[in-house]
């Protein structure tokens, strides 16, 4: 079983008179993002308010009952919310008996309103309540298994000044979890205990955390506690359905602000994490998150009509009214998180055409540690150094744009086949800078980036400050050295190439940045030539623009 999708009317954000906001979910997965403000929580809080479990059939590894509801999650506004028909919530795949009878109690749909109770003087009750009709003769909510997590109001537990600790006691689904704690976060064999923590004074805030050699519970940080009651939610499911066998029928899992604290690789590994278990569990997860490297992760699945187990949902302004947009593009994403109009310059900036990511990631690294502030927009694309020099002396669009090549065509077998191909033109030279030509550039060292950057940590002893500094980010010498080594022993068939690449595009969002500022520091020769070169090249474009030099 699970929810298709939710309709609703004249309800916060989703009031636009006479306008149905309709809401397709994922069987498996929905991700939902948008600006602030805009009604992602408030999508969660009226899913979360469908159905529920009494505790006596099952409760989670935390002691909270299956359940959600919508004065939990969202208060209540005087002014803003109104009473009356709010939302309609539709289900697909409902539970039968042996000669194929809906089972009593299932709907296919499920509409609610909304009523406000008086609690004293000065405080309201604002619920969401089943609406009576032919086909439901009571206000209960539907038999189901709901939980709703919400990560974005974090609590350091250190903080607290007196907390209640209780060890989960399954020992199962306590291994469970840890193993998996220990894969998204790439931690290196990791054993210990994981418990639950209350702060006395916030009853409702019930983390997770993880005790090891070095460290209690209390001293994890608030993205291994997100994670730790992610876990334990998840199998809390799994618990359930062990325990309930042919007696249960699925769940779904809320979860506001699923990138909250939590790393760029550690968001990729839990989303692929959830994707496994929600088909395991038949479990439908909803969650909402504003991170881009995460919604990037989830272009790369088969979004389309004919997939509908994951489903991004993104929520804008319409001039009036909210848009939703089912799996929009990355650059359409982006065009509006980051305030930007696709197709719109607003101020003059460069064009820079470069190899990959992880040319243009390099680049803008350099560029930020040697504090140079530069008008620049990266293009986006994969291309070989050979097309991009094609294309440079053959279309009149690389005049005024930088052409920045991969380090590794300084080798000799590169050079002869760009020259070869700039020999008859009279407008690019490589790598010398001419006052009267375009110098197509190549960036510092001699080798790919991943490389560079992969046997330069490599190299680092372990009382660098690289690890010193980095300590907080789990960053540990042999953790980064087992892992490389992992990766050659299980990938024999790989050259030396492919294993740097894929190692680093592993780590790049964990250490990346950091690391780079180091080798930056350390190679600060070839660095320095690069750097100069390019404020050469970008002023000579700079003056025809208009704008400001470096």
């Amino acid at each position: 079983m699970y929810i298709k999708k939710i309709k609703i009317k004249n309800f916060r954000a989703f009031s636009k008179k006479d306008e149905v906001y309709e809401i397709e979910l994922g069987t498996n997965l929905t991700c939902i993002s948008g600006h602030n403000g805009i009604g992602k929580s408030t999508i969660l809080a009226m899913l979360s308010n469908c159905a529920e479990i009494k505790k006596k059939d099952g409760e989670l590894l935390n002691g909270d009952a299956f359940r959600g509801d919508y004065s939990d999650i969202i208060k209540y506004d005087k002014i803003a919310d109104s009473s009356g028909r709010k939302c309609t919530i539709f289900f697909d795949d409902l539970p039968r008996d042996e000669k194929g009878n809906i089972l009593d109690g299932y709907l296919s749909e499920l509409s609610f309103r909304a009523t406000t109770q008086k609690l004293d003087e000065a405080n309201f009750r604002y619920r969401l309540i089943p609406i009576k009709d032919e086909n439901k003769k009571d206000e209960k909510k539907i038999s189901w298994p709901v939980y709703y997590l919400g990560l974005s109001r974090l609590f350091p537990f250190g903080e607290a000044d007196a907390v209640e600790q209780k060890t989960i006691k399954e020992n199962s689904y306590k291994n469970m979890i840890i193993q998996e704690y220990n894969y998204i976060f790439t931690l290196d064999g990791v054993s210990g205990k994981a418990e639950f923590i209350q702060p006395n004074s916030i009853k409702r805030k019930k983390g997770v955390g993880i005790i090891t050699e070095q460290y209690g519970s209390l001293a994890n940080s608030s993205g291994q506690d997100n994670l730790g009651q992610i876990l334990a939610a998840v199998f809390s499911f799994q618990r359930l359905k062990d325990n309930q066998k042919d007696c249960y029928h699925g769940g779904i899992l809320l979860i506001d602000e699923i990138d909250a604290t939590l790393h760029p690789a550690a968001q990729n590994r839990l989303f692929e994490f959830l994707y496994k278990k929600s088909k395991e569990l038949d479990l439908q997860i909803v969650f909402t998150t504003h991170s881009l490297s995460l919604m990037e992760h989830i272009c790369k699945k088969e979004l389309n009509e004919q997939n509908n187990y994951c489903i991004i949902q993104y929520l804008r302004n319409a001039i009036g009214k909210i848009e939703i947009i089912k799996n929009p593009t990355m650059s359409g994403i982006y065009a509006d998180l980051m305030v930007k109009y696709k197709n719109r310059i607003i101020n003059k900036e460069i064009n820079v055409f470069m190899e990959d990511d992880v040319s243009r990631w390099f680049l803008k690294g350099i560029l930020k540690n040697t504090k140079i502030k530069s008008d620049l927009n990266f293009l986006d694309g994969e291309f070989g150094f050979v097309d991009i020099v094609k294309l440079a002396v053959s279309s009149n669009i690389f005049k005024d744009a930088l052409v920045i090549l991969d380090p590794d065509v300084k080798r000799d077998e590169s050079k002869h086949q760009l020259h070869n191909i700039l020999k008859k033109d009279s407008f690019f030279t490589f790598d010398k800078k001419q006052k009267y030509k375009r110098t197509i550039l190549t960036l510092p060292g001699s080798e790919p980036v991943e490389k560079i950057l992969g046997k330069y940590v490599l190299s680092l002893e372990e009382d660098h400050k690289f690890y010193s500094d980095n300590v907080d980010d789990n960053i540990v010498y042999r953790s980064v050295h087992v892992n490389y080594e992992n990766l050659k022993s299980g990938h024999k068939e790989k050259n030396e190439l492919e294993i740097y690449k894929e190692w680093f595009n592993e780590y790049k969002e964990i250490f990346g940045e950091a690391l780079l500022d180091y080798w930056i520091k350390e190679n600060k020769e070839v660095v320095d030539e690069f750097v100069d070169n390019f404020k050469f090249e970008y002023n000579k474009i700079a003056k025809t623009f208009g704008i400001d030099k470096i």
